[in-house]
């Protein structure tokens, strides 16, 4: 039995009989052969549509979709599923997921792998937040806050970019609130030093650097840190509460009742230091005013007793 291309290259000289020949009594084909010059042009586009890839002209550049439609034999396949999809999302079967494509019910271990290869998703919940766009950035000191969160994501089979959307906003929202909080402190902190020395008056330094020092040495260092870094349940620092700081440096005094005759700015023992060797000067130069004022050497001992109790 002769091969078909041979039949038509033998009726090729036989103007238009080759497509008499392959169309029979049908019409609508004659008229689709009539655009074609010879058997040859024919066999020509019958080879190139016979190895042409249908999924190509669906996906285009899009390998990820094209490769989805491996799953699909021919166009008729995809044409039904895609059709069977509409009908339940019309229906309302699909409102669950929210549009959000599922492995299928029961699938394997190896079959969920597979989908989330499709799907872009992460082989493991770290994926989400260890394989970000250009641009986002998530610190070390936050990893621990996302773990849990992508391990659910992951759990769910999200697209990562449900954790890229987080992540951003987790950024944003937290420039927004450190520089909040920076504003806030500054704010607080000048409201604080204007109404103390407006109370304390010239004393506010000496106050001040009395309060650091009983704070130190109560605290120690590292709880010295820890405590001035404080805040209060409102978010203001404990430092920029002026109540605290009244009391504070109440109890500071109190620890050393002495120290509240100590005056004016600077360190309260080099003030008391000072105001000792003033007096000792006054007493080696003038002795004998010295000796008859009894106030002034009153005043001596108690300084005296003040200088020993800060030691």
């Amino acid at each position: 039995m002769a091969d078909a291309a041979e039949n038509l290259e033998s009726m090729e000289s036989n103007d238009g009989a080759w497509k008499e020949a392959l169309a029979g009594d049908n019409t609508e084909v004659l008229e689709s052969l009539n655009q074609y010059e010879s058997p040859d042009k024919f066999l020509e586009e019958f080879n190139s549509l016979k190895n042409h890839d249908w999924r190509d002209d669906f996906a285009g550049d899009d390998m990820k979709f094209k490769s989805t439609l491996e799953r699909f034999k021919s166009p008729m396949e995809f044409s039904n599923s895609w059709r069977e999809a509409q009908q339940k999302i019309r229906g309302g079967e699909l409102q669950a997921q929210k549009g959000l494509p599922q492995p299928d019910e029961g699938a394997t271990e190896e079959q969920i792998k597979a989908f989330r290869e499709e799907q872009g998703i992460p082989l493991e919940s770290k994926g989400y937040y260890e394989n970000l766009p250009d641009g986002l950035v998530l610190g070390e000191n936050d990893i621990p806050y996302f773990e849990s969160f992508a391990e659910k994501l992951f759990e769910k089979n999200m697209p990562p970019e449900f954790a890229h959307m987080a992540i951003e906003w987790y950024n944003d929202f937290s420039e927004r609130e450190q520089t909040a909080l920076v504003e806030g402190d500054a704010s607080h902190r000048q409201e604080m030093e204007d109404s103390l020395r407006e109370e304390w008056g010239p004393d506010y330094r000496a106050n001040r650097n009395l309060l650091t020092a009983y704070l130190t040495k109560s605290l120690g260092e590292d709880a010295h840190e820890a405590f001035i870094n404080a805040r209060g349940l409102d978010g203001r620092g404990i430092m920029n509460n002026k109540d605290v700081i009244s009391w504070l440096t109440s109890m500071a005094r109190q620890e050393n009742p002495a120290l509240q005759l100590i005056k004016g700015d600077g360190d309260p023992l080099e003030t008391l230091n000072a105001k000792i060797a003033e007096i000792e000067k006054f007493m080696e130069t003038n002795r004998t005013d010295y000796n008859k004022d009894e106030a002034m050497q009153a005043e001596l001992r108690r300084l005296y007793d003040m200088r020993l109790a800060q030691k």
